[in-house]
């Protein structure tokens, strides 16, 4: 961050079809790999189900879930003398919750697989080259 000036924050999209900027900044932090089609996808076939399920709107179930899910508190560091201690402070209203309630866990995903390799291309070419592949080939 800068030391002379703020940076100006840019204004977050809201998407085509809520028009809502929660929505969007869920999406966005939900993307793995550039695949925004497939996180929006995902993320509005997982409204239509919170509004089936529910029988409210689902850009309500979405809020009420952030508000639940983000921090109310949070620690920032106050230096006394030659010691740095963590001060509980409150939140600030105005700073988006959406990134926080994704930061608190729910963005967990599993990273290791069955193998024992991270999960991604090759795991099962690794795995068959160490012998943990197919019983039924050996």
């Amino acid at each position: 961050m800068p030391r002379r000036y703020r940076p100006v924050r840019r204004p977050v999209v809201p998407d085509a079809r809520y028009n809502n900027t929660y929505v969007s900044m869920f999406i966005n932090r939900m993307m793995i790999g550039g695949k925004k089609s497939t996180a929006s996808a995902v993320m509005y076939h997982a409204l239509s189900l919170a509004e089936e399920r529910s029988k409210r709107d689902a850009v309500d179930v979405l809020e009420s879930a952030l508000r639940n899910a983000a921090p109310a508190v949070e620690v920032k560091p106050k230096r006394v003398g030659g010691s740095t201690y963590q001060v509980p402070m409150e939140v600030e209203p105005d700073r988006p919750r959406v990134g926080d309630a994704l930061d608190s866990g729910c963005r967990a995903r599993p990273q290791w697989s069955q193998h024992g390799g991270k999960t991604g291309r090759g795991t099962a070419r690794r795995a068959e080259r160490s012998g943990r592949g197919d019983e039924e080939k050996r």
